[in-house]
């Protein structure tokens, strides 16, 4: 199932928008995304809503937004990925059919936007 509005207008962004990310601050027990331009995401400064792609065992690539925690070199703790022009979360059942592909696993990924630490891309 696509994601929600609110969620691929945020994803739509980094389309438009890829040297830009958005990192989520904490304040008052609330999380938000705020917006930064960054030419390397510092390591040990927390979550992180990046651009990149998602390259498939088959070597089809998509467009996708990353989000990672440089507090864990470079961890990824969720992706959307944007395919036929609808954006689905990695753990979607429908993504597989909507890249025609029962492969998703082992993928490789990068970021529009580098990390200053990145321990599983060395």
């Amino acid at each position: 199932m696509p994601l929600d509005r609110d969620t691929s207008r945020v994803c739509n962004f980094f389309l438009a928008a890829s040297e830009w990310v958005q990192q989520e601050v904490e304040r008052n027990g609330e999380v938000r995304r705020v917006p930064k331009k960054l030419a390397k995401l510092p390591d040990q400064s927390g979550v992180y809503w990046v651009s990149g792609t998602i390259v498939l065992p088959t070597k089809q690539r998509v467009a996708a937004v990353l989000v990672v925690d440089t507090d864990a070199g470079g961890e990824l703790l969720n992706t959307f990925w944007f395919v036929d022009g609808k954006w689905y979360e990695q753990a979607d059942p429908e993504l597989p059919k909507a890249l025609s592909t029962p492969d998703l696993f082992p993928y490789d990924y990068n970021f529009n936007v580098p990390l200053e630490r990145d321990v599983f891309h060395n």
